[in-house]
């Protein structure tokens, strides 16, 4: 059974007024290993919502415990990192309108 949750973990303003939004989408589908350990998929995803730029960061196989989801939601983990980076520096060039 596949459980997922997807938060929006922030949003940066363009300088075109649209804005880049973080999203975190955490799959809960991998079964315990023989350990007993439960694992997931964490995907950062980083939309502009004016240009349409995305671009995502995966991790697959991740262990499915409170720190990963929290550093995942938090944006501490390395992907979450990186998907802020590229969320910020997009937001500080892009000239796009918003749609809509």
């Amino acid at each position: 059974m596949s459980t997922d949750t997807t938060s929006v973990a922030a949003q940066y303003l363009t300088v075109g007024g649209a804005t880049v939004d973080l999203t975190v989408r955490i799959s809960h589908d991998h079964i315990a290993d023989e350990d007993g350990q439960n694992w997931a998929d964490i995907n950062h995803q980083a939309a502009c919502t004016g240009c349409g730029a995305k671009e995502d960061f995966e991790d697959f196989g991740t262990e499915d415990t409170e720190p990963a989801r929290s550093a995942a939601t938090n944006l501490t983990s390395p992907n979450g990192h990186a998907a802020k980076r590229w969320a910020q520096d997009h937001a500080a060039t892009c000239r796009a309108l918003p749609r809509g």
